[in-house]
Protein backbone atom coordinates (compact mmCIF):
# COMPACT_ATOMS: atom_id res chain seq x y z
CA UNK A 1 0.00 0.00 0.00
CA UNK A 2 1.23 3.51 -0.85
CA UNK A 3 0.60 6.05 1.93
CA UNK A 4 0.91 9.80 2.25
CA UNK A 5 1.72 10.60 5.89
CA UNK A 6 1.02 14.21 6.90
CA UNK A 7 2.58 14.85 10.31
CA UNK A 8 4.91 17.13 12.27
CA UNK A 9 8.45 15.78 12.07
CA UNK A 10 11.50 16.01 14.34
CA UNK A 11 12.94 18.39 15.41
CA UNK A 12 9.48 19.98 15.86
CA UNK A 13 8.79 20.35 19.59
CA UNK A 14 5.77 18.07 19.75
CA UNK A 15 5.27 14.50 20.86
CA UNK A 16 3.49 13.76 17.58
CA UNK A 17 6.75 14.32 15.70
CA UNK A 18 8.44 11.74 17.95
CA UNK A 19 5.45 9.43 17.49
CA UNK A 20 5.97 9.48 13.72
CA UNK A 21 9.72 8.94 14.05
CA UNK A 22 9.19 5.99 16.40
CA UNK A 23 6.65 4.37 14.06
CA UNK A 24 8.53 4.90 10.84
CA UNK A 25 10.82 1.83 10.76
CA UNK A 26 7.95 -0.56 11.37
CA UNK A 27 5.49 1.36 9.17
CA UNK A 28 7.89 1.45 6.21
CA UNK A 29 8.35 -2.31 6.43
CA UNK A 30 4.61 -2.68 5.71
CA UNK A 31 3.89 0.18 3.30
CA UNK A 32 5.49 2.56 0.80
CA UNK A 33 5.38 5.84 2.71
CA UNK A 34 5.90 9.47 1.72
CA UNK A 35 6.20 11.92 4.60
CA UNK A 36 4.67 15.33 3.90
CA UNK A 37 5.55 18.38 6.00
CA UNK A 38 5.17 22.14 5.95
CA UNK A 39 8.38 22.54 7.98
CA UNK A 40 11.46 24.20 6.55
CA UNK A 41 13.73 21.56 8.06
CA UNK A 42 13.48 18.02 9.39
CA UNK A 43 15.73 15.31 10.77
CA UNK A 44 17.64 13.89 7.81
CA UNK A 45 17.62 10.45 9.50
CA UNK A 46 13.96 10.12 8.49
CA UNK A 47 15.04 9.84 4.86
CA UNK A 48 16.76 6.54 5.58
CA UNK A 49 13.27 5.06 5.72
CA UNK A 50 11.26 6.96 3.12
CA UNK A 51 10.95 10.10 1.02
CA UNK A 52 10.20 13.40 2.78
CA UNK A 53 8.44 16.16 0.83
CA UNK A 54 7.34 19.69 1.62
CA UNK A 55 3.89 21.02 0.83
CA UNK A 56 2.28 24.46 0.68
CA UNK A 57 -1.49 24.71 1.02
CA UNK A 58 -1.70 27.10 -1.92
CA UNK A 59 0.13 24.73 -4.26
CA UNK A 60 -0.26 21.12 -3.14
CA UNK A 61 1.18 18.79 -5.82
CA UNK A 62 -2.09 16.88 -6.20
CA UNK A 63 -0.81 14.70 -9.02
CA UNK A 64 1.84 13.27 -6.70
CA UNK A 65 -0.47 13.10 -3.69
CA UNK A 66 -3.04 11.16 -5.69
CA UNK A 67 -0.53 8.49 -6.66
CA UNK A 68 -0.87 7.06 -3.15
CA UNK A 69 -3.65 4.69 -2.16
CA UNK A 70 -4.53 6.74 0.90
CA UNK A 71 -3.46 9.83 2.84
CA UNK A 72 -3.14 9.80 6.63
CA UNK A 73 -3.48 13.14 8.43
CA UNK A 74 -2.29 13.67 12.03
CA UNK A 75 -4.26 16.33 13.86
CA UNK A 76 -3.66 17.70 17.35
CA UNK A 77 -4.36 20.79 19.42
CA UNK A 78 -1.41 23.00 18.45
CA UNK A 79 -2.15 25.30 15.50
CA UNK A 80 1.55 25.77 14.69
CA UNK A 81 1.98 22.08 13.91
CA UNK A 82 -1.44 21.10 12.55
CA UNK A 83 -3.15 24.07 10.89
CA UNK A 84 -1.88 23.40 7.37
CA UNK A 85 -2.33 19.64 7.70
CA UNK A 86 -5.97 20.29 8.62
CA UNK A 87 -6.39 22.57 5.60
CA UNK A 88 -5.13 19.84 3.25
CA UNK A 89 -7.39 17.25 4.94
CA UNK A 90 -10.40 19.46 4.08
CA UNK A 91 -9.45 19.39 0.40
CA UNK A 92 -8.42 15.72 0.18
CA UNK A 93 -10.35 13.01 2.02
CA UNK A 94 -8.22 10.46 3.84
CA UNK A 95 -7.75 8.81 7.21
CA UNK A 96 -7.46 11.17 10.17
CA UNK A 97 -5.54 10.29 13.34
CA UNK A 98 -7.05 12.42 16.12
CA UNK A 99 -4.42 12.99 18.81
CA UNK A 100 -6.50 15.45 20.87
CA UNK A 101 -10.25 15.17 21.20
CA UNK A 102 -11.02 18.68 22.44
CA UNK A 103 -9.90 21.10 19.78
CA UNK A 104 -11.20 24.54 20.75
CA UNK A 105 -7.63 25.79 21.25
CA UNK A 106 -6.64 24.53 17.81
CA UNK A 107 -9.54 26.07 15.89
CA UNK A 108 -9.48 29.41 17.65
CA UNK A 109 -5.71 29.55 17.29
CA UNK A 110 -5.86 28.66 13.59
CA UNK A 111 -8.75 30.95 12.67
CA UNK A 112 -8.05 33.97 14.89
CA UNK A 113 -4.84 34.86 13.07
CA UNK A 114 -6.69 35.14 9.73
CA UNK A 115 -8.52 38.24 8.48
CA UNK A 116 -12.14 37.76 9.49
CA UNK A 117 -11.10 34.87 11.75
CA UNK A 118 -13.57 35.57 14.60
CA UNK A 119 -16.47 35.55 12.15
CA UNK A 120 -15.19 32.33 10.60
CA UNK A 121 -14.90 30.80 14.07
CA UNK A 122 -18.50 31.72 14.89
CA UNK A 123 -19.62 30.27 11.53
CA UNK A 124 -17.76 27.02 12.28
CA UNK A 125 -19.41 26.70 15.69
CA UNK A 126 -22.77 27.37 14.07
CA UNK A 127 -22.08 24.75 11.38
CA UNK A 128 -21.17 22.08 13.93
CA UNK A 129 -23.49 22.89 16.86
CA UNK A 130 -26.19 25.15 15.47
CA UNK A 131 -27.52 28.20 17.28
CA UNK A 132 -26.20 27.12 20.69
CA UNK A 133 -22.67 26.83 19.32
CA UNK A 134 -22.86 30.16 17.52
CA UNK A 135 -24.14 31.88 20.68
CA UNK A 136 -21.32 30.42 22.80
CA UNK A 137 -18.76 31.46 20.17
CA UNK A 138 -20.08 35.04 20.13
CA UNK A 139 -19.84 35.18 23.94
CA UNK A 140 -16.23 34.03 23.75
CA UNK A 141 -15.35 36.51 21.00
CA UNK A 142 -17.05 39.28 23.03
CA UNK A 143 -15.01 38.32 26.10
CA UNK A 144 -17.96 37.20 28.27
CA UNK A 145 -16.96 33.53 28.23
CA UNK A 146 -13.58 31.79 28.35
CA UNK A 147 -12.35 29.24 25.83
CA UNK A 148 -11.88 26.69 28.63
CA UNK A 149 -15.60 26.93 29.42
CA UNK A 150 -16.42 25.74 25.87
CA UNK A 151 -14.07 22.76 25.74
CA UNK A 152 -16.34 20.11 27.24
CA UNK A 153 -19.66 21.17 25.67
CA UNK A 154 -18.28 22.17 22.25
CA UNK A 155 -15.08 20.15 21.65
CA UNK A 156 -15.14 20.70 17.85
CA UNK A 157 -13.91 17.15 17.26
CA UNK A 158 -16.60 16.87 14.60
CA UNK A 159 -14.90 19.53 12.49
CA UNK A 160 -11.71 17.48 11.99
CA UNK A 161 -13.49 14.23 11.11
CA UNK A 162 -16.34 15.42 8.87
CA UNK A 163 -14.34 14.89 5.67
CA UNK A 164 -12.56 11.72 6.84
CA UNK A 165 -12.80 8.33 5.17
CA UNK A 166 -11.52 6.76 8.38
CA UNK A 167 -10.65 7.94 11.88
CA UNK A 168 -8.08 6.57 14.34
CA UNK A 169 -8.19 7.45 18.05
CA UNK A 170 -5.86 6.40 20.86
CA UNK A 171 -8.36 6.15 23.72
CA UNK A 172 -11.54 4.22 24.42
CA UNK A 173 -13.21 7.46 25.46
CA UNK A 174 -12.21 8.95 22.12
CA UNK A 175 -13.76 6.02 20.29
CA UNK A 176 -17.04 6.54 22.16
CA UNK A 177 -17.04 10.29 21.44
CA UNK A 178 -16.11 10.13 17.76
CA UNK A 179 -18.44 7.21 16.96
CA UNK A 180 -21.42 9.52 17.52
CA UNK A 181 -20.06 12.17 15.16
CA UNK A 182 -18.96 10.31 12.03
CA UNK A 183 -20.09 7.67 9.56
CA UNK A 184 -16.46 6.98 8.66
CA UNK A 185 -14.68 3.77 9.66
CA UNK A 186 -13.31 4.12 13.16
CA UNK A 187 -10.50 2.38 15.05
CA UNK A 188 -9.21 2.54 18.60
CA UNK A 189 -5.48 1.81 18.53
CA UNK A 190 -3.53 2.43 21.76
CA UNK A 191 -0.81 5.06 21.47
CA UNK A 192 2.44 3.35 20.41
CA UNK A 193 5.76 3.79 22.19
CA UNK A 194 8.86 1.62 21.73
CA UNK A 195 10.02 0.13 25.02
CA UNK A 196 13.76 0.49 25.59
CA UNK A 197 15.90 -2.65 25.22
CA UNK A 198 16.53 -4.51 28.45
CA UNK A 199 20.19 -3.41 28.55
CA UNK A 200 19.16 0.25 28.42
CA UNK A 201 16.49 -0.28 31.05
CA UNK A 202 19.00 -1.94 33.37
CA UNK A 203 21.41 0.97 32.88
CA UNK A 204 18.65 3.38 33.96
CA UNK A 205 18.02 1.26 37.02
CA UNK A 206 21.69 1.33 37.98
CA UNK A 207 21.64 5.12 37.67
CA UNK A 208 18.62 5.44 39.96
CA UNK A 209 19.28 5.05 43.68
CA UNK A 210 17.45 2.09 45.22
CA UNK A 211 16.04 2.12 47.76
CA UNK A 212 15.01 5.75 47.26
CA UNK A 213 16.08 8.15 50.02
CA UNK A 214 15.22 11.75 50.87
CA UNK A 215 15.40 14.23 49.33
CA UNK A 216 13.16 12.48 46.81
CA UNK A 217 13.24 13.75 43.23
CA UNK A 218 9.82 14.61 41.74
CA UNK A 219 9.61 15.21 37.99
CA UNK A 220 7.11 16.98 35.71
CA UNK A 221 7.63 16.72 31.94
CA UNK A 222 6.29 18.30 28.76
CA UNK A 223 4.63 21.55 27.74
CA UNK A 224 3.45 22.99 31.07
CA UNK A 225 0.14 24.72 30.40
CA UNK A 226 -2.44 25.64 33.07
CA UNK A 227 -4.15 22.26 32.71
CA UNK A 228 -0.99 20.52 33.94
CA UNK A 229 -1.96 21.72 37.44
CA UNK A 230 1.52 22.91 38.39
CA UNK A 231 0.05 25.56 40.71
CA UNK A 232 -1.91 22.93 42.63
CA UNK A 233 1.24 20.83 42.91
CA UNK A 234 3.21 23.80 44.30
CA UNK A 235 0.45 24.48 46.83
CA UNK A 236 0.33 20.82 47.92
CA UNK A 237 4.12 20.64 48.21
CA UNK A 238 4.34 23.90 50.15
CA UNK A 239 1.77 22.74 52.71
CA UNK A 240 3.44 19.38 53.42
CA UNK A 241 4.97 19.06 56.89
CA UNK A 242 7.80 17.05 55.29
CA UNK A 243 8.17 19.31 52.23
CA UNK A 244 11.96 19.39 52.64
CA UNK A 245 11.98 15.67 51.82
CA UNK A 246 11.26 16.57 48.19
CA UNK A 247 12.83 18.34 45.21
CA UNK A 248 10.62 19.17 42.22
CA UNK A 249 12.28 19.20 38.77
CA UNK A 250 10.14 20.75 35.99
CA UNK A 251 11.32 19.98 32.44
CA UNK A 252 9.43 21.85 29.73
CA UNK A 253 8.26 25.27 28.61
CA UNK A 254 6.00 26.89 31.21
CA UNK A 255 3.11 28.89 29.77
CA UNK A 256 3.62 31.84 32.18
CA UNK A 257 6.95 31.54 33.95
CA UNK A 258 6.61 34.80 35.88
CA UNK A 259 3.27 33.67 37.34
CA UNK A 260 4.67 30.25 38.27
CA UNK A 261 7.71 31.81 39.95
CA UNK A 262 5.39 34.12 41.93
CA UNK A 263 3.54 31.02 43.18
CA UNK A 264 6.81 29.28 44.02
CA UNK A 265 7.63 32.22 46.30
CA UNK A 266 4.09 32.42 47.70
CA UNK A 267 4.12 28.76 48.76
CA UNK A 268 7.63 28.95 50.18
CA UNK A 269 9.25 26.32 47.94
CA UNK A 270 12.00 28.41 46.30
CA UNK A 271 14.70 26.02 47.52
CA UNK A 272 12.75 22.93 46.44
CA UNK A 273 11.70 23.69 42.82
CA UNK A 274 13.82 24.03 39.67
CA UNK A 275 12.35 25.12 36.31
CA UNK A 276 14.69 23.66 33.69
CA UNK A 277 12.84 24.88 30.57
CA UNK A 278 12.88 22.91 27.35
CA UNK A 279 15.10 19.85 27.65
CA UNK A 280 15.52 17.79 24.45
CA UNK A 281 16.76 14.52 26.01
CA UNK A 282 14.74 13.51 29.05
CA UNK A 283 15.89 9.96 29.71
CA UNK A 284 18.65 11.04 32.11
CA UNK A 285 16.23 13.34 33.97
CA UNK A 286 13.69 10.53 34.33
CA UNK A 287 16.37 8.05 35.40
CA UNK A 288 17.36 10.43 38.21
CA UNK A 289 13.75 10.80 39.42
CA UNK A 290 11.90 8.87 42.11
CA UNK A 291 8.29 9.86 41.33
CA UNK A 292 6.51 11.55 38.39
CA UNK A 293 3.57 13.96 38.60
CA UNK A 294 1.51 13.90 35.37
CA UNK A 295 -1.71 15.81 36.07
CA UNK A 296 -4.27 16.99 33.49
CA UNK A 297 -7.42 19.05 34.02
CA UNK A 298 -9.16 19.78 31.89
CA UNK A 299 -7.90 16.93 29.76
CA UNK A 300 -7.97 17.46 26.01
CA UNK A 301 -8.85 13.77 25.68
CA UNK A 302 -5.31 12.93 24.60
CA UNK A 303 -3.26 9.85 25.31
CA UNK A 304 0.04 10.78 26.92
CA UNK A 305 3.33 9.96 25.24
CA UNK A 306 5.08 11.36 28.31
CA UNK A 307 3.26 8.84 30.52
CA UNK A 308 4.45 6.01 28.28
CA UNK A 309 8.00 7.36 28.52
CA UNK A 310 7.70 7.39 32.31
CA UNK A 311 6.45 3.80 32.25
CA UNK A 312 9.38 2.85 30.04
CA UNK A 313 11.58 3.78 33.01
CA UNK A 314 9.24 1.95 35.42
CA UNK A 315 8.85 5.28 37.23
CA UNK A 316 5.82 5.44 39.55
CA UNK A 317 3.40 8.21 38.58
CA UNK A 318 0.57 10.29 40.01
CA UNK A 319 -2.14 11.19 37.45
CA UNK A 320 -5.56 12.85 37.39
CA UNK A 321 -8.49 10.47 37.09
CA UNK A 322 -9.82 12.01 33.89
CA UNK A 323 -9.88 11.25 30.15
CA UNK A 324 -7.37 8.65 28.99
CA UNK A 325 -5.67 8.66 32.38
CA UNK A 326 -8.85 7.33 34.00
CA UNK A 327 -8.52 4.27 31.73
CA UNK A 328 -5.08 3.36 33.11
CA UNK A 329 -4.72 0.26 35.31
CA UNK A 330 -5.19 0.95 39.03
CA UNK A 331 -2.03 -1.05 39.74
CA UNK A 332 0.11 1.12 37.41
CA UNK A 333 -0.59 4.69 38.64
CA UNK A 334 -1.83 6.60 41.69
CA UNK A 335 -4.95 8.67 41.02
CA UNK A 336 -5.82 12.21 42.04
CA UNK A 337 -9.54 13.05 42.03
CA UNK A 338 -10.44 16.39 40.48
CA UNK A 339 -12.60 17.54 43.39
CA UNK A 340 -9.92 16.79 46.03
CA UNK A 341 -6.78 17.55 44.10
CA UNK A 342 -4.67 19.21 46.84
CA UNK A 343 -5.74 16.70 49.49
CA UNK A 344 -4.92 13.71 47.26
CA UNK A 345 -1.55 15.14 46.24
CA UNK A 346 -0.62 15.67 49.89
CA UNK A 347 -1.75 12.14 50.74
CA UNK A 348 0.24 10.51 47.93
CA UNK A 349 3.39 12.53 48.61
CA UNK A 350 3.17 11.71 52.30
CA UNK A 351 2.68 8.01 51.56
CA UNK A 352 5.65 8.05 49.19
CA UNK A 353 7.96 9.67 51.72
CA UNK A 354 7.02 7.01 54.31
CA UNK A 355 7.32 4.01 51.97
CA UNK A 356 8.82 4.74 48.53
CA UNK A 357 9.36 1.06 47.78
CA UNK A 358 5.59 0.46 47.84
CA UNK A 359 5.39 2.78 44.83
CA UNK A 360 8.18 1.00 42.94
CA UNK A 361 5.90 -1.93 42.11
CA UNK A 362 3.47 0.49 40.49
CA UNK A 363 6.19 1.62 38.10
CA UNK A 364 7.05 -1.98 37.24
CA UNK A 365 3.38 -2.63 36.43
CA UNK A 366 3.42 0.41 34.17
CA UNK A 367 6.38 -0.88 32.18
CA UNK A 368 4.65 -4.26 31.81
CA UNK A 369 1.53 -2.47 30.46
CA UNK A 370 3.69 -0.48 28.03
CA UNK A 371 5.28 -3.63 26.60
CA UNK A 372 2.00 -5.55 26.42
CA UNK A 373 -0.24 -2.86 24.89
CA UNK A 374 1.79 -0.12 23.21
CA UNK A 375 4.38 -1.66 20.90
CA UNK A 376 4.81 0.08 17.50
CA UNK A 377 4.63 -3.32 15.74
CA UNK A 378 1.24 -4.02 17.28
CA UNK A 379 0.03 -0.54 16.37
CA UNK A 380 1.19 -0.78 12.75
CA UNK A 381 -0.44 -4.18 12.33
CA UNK A 382 -3.75 -2.77 13.55
CA UNK A 383 -3.35 0.40 11.49
CA UNK A 384 -2.68 -1.44 8.23
CA UNK A 385 -5.70 -3.70 8.72
CA UNK A 386 -7.82 -0.62 9.42
CA UNK A 387 -6.53 1.25 6.35
CA UNK A 388 -7.31 -1.78 4.17
CA UNK A 389 -10.91 -1.73 5.47
CA UNK A 390 -11.10 2.02 4.91
CA UNK A 391 -9.97 1.65 1.30
CA UNK A 392 -12.54 -1.09 0.70
CA UNK A 393 -15.31 1.18 2.00
CA UNK A 394 -14.24 4.26 0.03
CA UNK A 395 -16.70 3.74 -2.89
CA UNK A 396 -19.63 3.44 -0.48
CA UNK A 397 -18.51 6.57 1.35
CA UNK A 398 -18.26 8.48 -1.94
CA UNK A 399 -21.77 7.47 -2.95
CA UNK A 400 -23.15 8.36 0.49
CA UNK A 401 -21.52 11.80 0.38
CA UNK A 402 -22.87 12.34 -3.12
CA UNK A 403 -26.37 11.52 -1.92
CA UNK A 404 -26.02 13.81 1.10
CA UNK A 405 -24.79 16.70 -1.01
CA UNK A 406 -27.64 16.16 -3.46
CA UNK A 407 -30.20 16.17 -0.65
CA UNK A 408 -28.75 19.36 0.83
CA UNK A 409 -28.92 21.02 -2.58
CA UNK A 410 -32.55 19.99 -3.15
CA UNK A 411 -33.78 21.30 0.22
CA UNK A 412 -34.02 24.85 -1.09
CA UNK A 413 -36.44 24.05 -3.91
CA UNK A 414 -38.30 20.83 -2.96
CA UNK A 415 -41.03 20.24 -0.43
CA UNK A 416 -40.21 17.71 2.29
CA UNK A 417 -42.58 15.09 0.84
CA UNK A 418 -41.07 15.35 -2.64
CA UNK A 419 -37.57 15.36 -1.13
CA UNK A 420 -38.30 12.19 0.84
CA UNK A 421 -39.48 10.38 -2.32
CA UNK A 422 -36.46 11.64 -4.29
CA UNK A 423 -34.10 10.52 -1.55
CA UNK A 424 -35.68 7.06 -1.48
CA UNK A 425 -35.28 6.74 -5.26
CA UNK A 426 -31.69 8.03 -5.14
CA UNK A 427 -30.83 5.60 -2.33
CA UNK A 428 -32.19 2.73 -4.37
CA UNK A 429 -30.14 3.73 -7.40
CA UNK A 430 -26.98 4.07 -5.35
CA UNK A 431 -27.61 0.71 -3.74
CA UNK A 432 -27.09 -1.00 -7.10
CA UNK A 433 -23.48 0.17 -7.10
CA UNK A 434 -22.57 -0.76 -3.54
CA UNK A 435 -21.02 -4.09 -2.54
Amino acid sequence: MKLNWFSPLPPALTGIAEYTANLLPCLCSKAEVTLWTDQDTWDAALERHCEVRRFHCASVPWKDVNRADLSVFHLGNNRDFHDRIWQVSRMHAGAVVVHDLRLQDFFWGALSRKPGGPSEYIALMDHVYGAAGASAARQFVDGTQTLDSLILSFPLTEAVVENALGVVVHTQGGFNLVSSHTQASLAYLPLPYPAAPDATFQAWNRRRNRPARAPFQLVVLGHIGPNRRIISLLQALGSLPAKNDFRLQVYGIVWDEAHVRDKIREYGVEQLVTLHGFTPQLDDAIADADLAINLRFPSMGEASGSQLQLWDHALPSIVTRTGWYAELPEAAVSFVEIDREIEDLRQHLGAFSRDPEAFAKMGENGRAALIAQHSPAMFVEGLMAFLERTLAQRPARAFTKCAGDAADGMKSWMSQGVLDRAAESLAGSIGHFLP
